[in-house]
């Protein structure tokens, strides 16, 4: 496997990993804001 396929490989993987990083935490941040309004109602 050319050196080029490798490293596109490995850039596309690190890509898909920040992205599914980004929406877990914007998952946890809307849990949490709405754990929080139903723990005070």
């Amino acid at each position: 496997m050319p050196t080029a396929q490798i490293i596109l490989m490995a850039i596309f993987g690190v890509v898909i990993i920040a992205w599914g990083v980004r929406l877990d935490m914007k998952n946890h941040k809307k849990e949490q804001a709405e754990r929080s309004a139903s723990d005070e109602g």
